[in-house]
Order: C-alpha cells, then sequence, then structure tokens
C-alpha cells in the first residue's frame, strides 16, 4: 500500500498546452522550474486553481498528422532470469484507443506498466511525447506520472476515503489546490461517471462496478494525456461490466490515448482502433479490429480467439 500511495501522491496530471518549449528531459536542470516559480498558469477544463503549465508539456506535433505518443524501442523485461518481453518494438500515436489482449503471463500487464514506470526496463527505451523515460527520477519522473492515468484491475481505492476524498487526494497534495477546488473538480468527475449520488460514500458501500469507475474518475481527476487500463473488468460481475465499458467508451470517442489490457473482445471490436495481440513476451498480431477477428493471420492468435469466444469448441486433431 505504500508503493500505491507513492504512485497515487506522483499523480497522473492535467493536459495542458505548454507555453514554451519545456521537456521532460530539461527539467532537472531548472529547480526553481519545478517549484513553479514565474510560469504562465493555466485553469483545467473542470475549474479549479491553475497550475504550473510547465508541468503538463509535450512538444507539439509539428504537422497535421498525429503524432507518436508512446514509442517501445526494443524493450525487453526480465524478472531474474524469466524473460517476459522480447524485444517489443511498437508506435502509438495520440488519440489511438489501443487493446491489448493474449493469454495470462503473455507481458501485457508488464507492457503497460513499463510506461509509467511502475515496473523498470531490463533493456531498450520508452518514449513518451518523445522524451526518453528510461533514466528519469525525482521530479521528472513525477511529471512524466502526471500526464498517465492508471486504473488497476482491483481499483485500489483508500477505504478510510469517500469517493470524492479518494478523488481529491492528489489534487491537495500535489498540486496544492484549495479544498473547495479540490471538491469541485471531484464532483464534476463523479457526475462524468455517473457517480454524483455516491460523493460521500465509503468503497465498502459501493458495488464492483462503482468502484472502477470511482478509480477511472481518480484517473482522469489531473486530466492526463493518457490512460492505462489494466484488465479494469476482470473484477466485476458481469452485471457490472457494462457500466465501466460504457464509461470508457465515451472517453474513447472524446479522442484520449488509452493502452487497454482486456479480454472484453466486444469492447475490442467495437471501440478500438487497434487490437494488439502477444503470447511469450512478443506482438504476435497487430491488427485493426476488423482484420484481427476476420482474417487473423498468426496461428496463436487464431487459436486464442476460437478459444475466448467458443470455450466448448473442441478443435479436431491435426
Amino acid at each position: 500500500m505504500a508503493g500505491l500511495r507513492r504512485f497515487l501522491i506522483s499523480g497522473s496530471g492535467p493536459r495542458r498546452r505548454c507555453p514554451g518549449r519545456a521537456t521532460l528531459r530539461s527539467l532537472p536542470r531548472n529547480k526553481s522550474r519545478l517549484r513553479g516559480r514565474n510560469l504562465p498558469r493555466t485553469r483545467g477544463v473542470w475549474g479549479g486553481p491553475a497550475s504550473p503549465a510547465f508541468l503538463h508539456c509535450f512538444p507539439p506535433p509539428e504537422d497535421s498528422m498525429p503524432a507518436p505518443l508512446i514509442e517501445f524501442r526494443d524493450v525487453h523485461k526480465t524478472f531474474g532470469a524469466a524473460p517476459v518481453l522480447n524485444g517489443i518494438s511498437l508506435v502509438v500515436p495520440e488519440g489511438q484507443t489501443v487493446v491489448v489482449c493474449g493469454p495470462s503471463g503473455s507481458g501485457k500487464s508488464t507492457l503497460i506498466r513499463l510506461i509509467n514506470r511502475l515496473e523498470t526496463l531490463s533493456a531498450g527505451e520508452i518514449l513518451v511525447g518523445g522524451q526518453p523515460t528510461s533514466r528519469l527520477s525525482g521530479e521528472a519522473l513525477r511529471v512524466l506520472r502526471q500526464e498517465i492515468g492508471f486504473v488497476f484491475q482491483h481499483f485500489n481505492l483508500y477505504g478510510h476515503l469517500t469517493a470524492e476524498e479518494n478523488i481529491t487526494l492528489a489534487l491537495r497534495k500535489v498540486l496544492r489546490w484549495r479544498d473547495a477546488d479540490a471538491r469541485e473538480r471531484a464532483r464534476a468527475l463523479l457526475r462524468r461517471v455517473g457517480l454524483e449520488d455516491k460523493a460521500d460514500a465509503y468503497p465498502e458501500a459501493l458495488s464492483g462496478g462503482q468502484k472502477q469507475r470511482v478509480a477511472i474518475a481518480r484517473a482522469l481527476s489531473m486530466r492526463p494525456r493518457l490512460l492505462l487500463f489494466d484488465e479494469p473488468t476482470s473484477a466485476l460481475d458481469p452485471e457490472m461490466v457494462g457500466e465501466v465499458l460504457a464509461v470508457m467508451r465515451e472517453l474513447a470517442a472524446e479522442g484520449i490515448t488509452m493502452m487497454v489490457v482486456t479480454h472484453e473482445m466486444g469492447f475490442a471490436r467495437e471501440v478500438a482502433d487497434r487490437i494488439l495481440f502477444l503470447d511469450q513476451g512478443e506482438i504476435l498480431e497487430d491488427a485493426s479490429p476488423r482484420d484481427f477477428f476476420h482474417a487473423t493471420r498468426h496461428p496463436r492468435a487464431r487459436r486464442f480467439l476460437s478459444q475466448l469466444l467458443s470455450p466448448l469448441h473442441t478443435a479436431e486433431p491435426a
């Protein structure tokens, strides 16, 4: 829980335009900037106090084509002697919804946890907004995490805090917002996910689907540029899955960049721009939903789909 608290306090932050050309690489060399001195300040979409504009900047794209927001360059990850990811190279343009699927143990969760440094690379590099991230630490790492919202499989809400307080925590502790402004933002986000009437409820009084929607609101609290979802519906009863997927569908329609680890193939078919299939730490399929479901090329991906969509199906012997 201590590790989770450090991650949440580090924040997943607001999306704002940069007044200059500040980059992640330049941040550690100017400590006064990290304290927010002498900088233009901006106001968020849902109101609330302004925050230093540089904190939420990546270099803007130079043309109208979608710029790469995430880039994996020959990424490897091992746990001890066990390889988990083997030479992943991948580019995700801004605005895409990417679904990551595959069998258990294929490296799906590790793939997205590497992006905001919940796990560390063994080799290779991951760029976010064109900036290398593998060597970031301290304030620069906190800036990176303020651009990335993460929704966990098991909600990870603080049980002693209400739904509203779970959302306002990082706003008050990290951005130093006044309580009234933080509560206003939290109420707006709870309204957005259909839970305005649950602001004063504690997690124990919420259903699984409601807890996950609060977790999504928390991930949105500082307006991230990227949302990562790690099996967001796998811990839910079937009746609760739809309400969470409906919120995620709305976010995708708004154009926020999303990477979603899930086995919800209906969501993948309807909402994803792109589907990645992983097995044994390698991307075996990278296709549009149409091609993935109707023209799957790799035999392992075809077998996975067959077993997932028709679990009672018995393959004919070769």
